[in-house]
């Protein structure tokens, strides 16, 4: 069975997807995925967690997703993922837009992603998951595109790693469809 590694913009688009009905398909879709969190089948690490204290969105809903994962959240402040992330950083530079930032703002850019940013850790921890002979699948909404960042985008990096990525659609709609059955009314 996959580990499904979820990206922060995965959780965000998953409430925004239902918010429509947030009484009743929302809170079935957070309690289900509260529940597989909960199980270990979907993993979110402690940077994404931190990413999704941060949003902007300020909600019943918000609330409730980060009280329900809060205990299950993955620790990648060791240092073997520092490492892992150094590395990635290193390799993943695009170097066009590292050449149009001076010295002092590319160090400052690069930290943020050492300290705060999410993607490099989501890849390290599939890394790790790949290594002990698990099946992880990295869930994220990002494109392959460049858009003017630091760093290749997740879907890049995961291409170059041979790790598979999808999007949340793939998640409840392919996989877990069998066990998500609700209506429309």
């Amino acid at each position: 069975m996959p580990k499904f590694v979820l990206d922060n913009s995965s959780l965000n688009i998953l409430l925004k997807y239902y918010y429509f009905d947030r009484d009743k398909i929302c809170k079935k879709i957070l309690d289900f995925f509260i529940e597989k969190i909960e199980k270990g089948e979907i993993i979110i690490i402690d940077k994404v967690f931190n990413e999704l204290k941060n949003w902007t969105l300020a909600s019943k809903e918000k609330a409730y997703l980060q009280k329900g994962i809060d205990r299950f959240k993955k620790d990648t402040g060791t240092p073997g993922y520092l490492e892992d992330v150094d590395d990635l950083i290193n390799k993943n530079i695009i170097q066009r837009e590292a050449d149009r930032l001076s010295f002092e703002a590319r160090e400052v850019e690069l930290q943020k992603y050492r300290d705060r940013i999410a993607d490099l850790y989501l890849i390290a921890y599939c890394q790790k998951l790949k290594s002990i002979k698990e099946d992880p699948i990295l869930i994220t909404e990002e494109s392959r595109g460049a858009d003017g960042k630091l760093i290749k985008k997740i879907p890049a990096i995961c291409y170059e790693k041979s790790i598979i990525y999808r999007k949340i659609p793939y998640v409840i709609f392919e996989y877990y469809k069998k066990e998500l059955n609700f209506k429309l009314n």
